[in-house]
């Protein structure tokens, strides 16, 4: 996402895009954390991140904007309390 996706109009915030493992404390774009499907037929399935790194796949259990990131959303936010 990026500036441009802004001017065209996007309604929805922006996502989080740096996922933080608290088990080997780094952080790592969320493109790069491979996906896992948690769940079930009941509660219905989600996918979710886990941690490149970590054997186990870590414990991603908290995002963040990088600044890249944090800017597009600075810009969005600005741009939805007018509106």
């Amino acid at each position: 996402m990026d500036i441009k996706a802004i001017s065209l109009g996007l309604r929805k915030m922006p996502p989080l895009d740096i996922a933080i493992c608290s088990e080997c404390n780094r952080q790592y774009k969320v493109s790069d954390c491979p996906k896992d499907e948690e769940g079930d037929w009941e509660s219905g399935y989600y996918e979710v991140d886990l941690c490149p790194v970590c054997e186990d796949g870590g414990c991603i259990d908290d995002y963040c904007y990088s600044p890249e990131q944090l800017k597009v959303f600075k810009a969005w936010e600005k741009r939805t309390k007018g509106a």
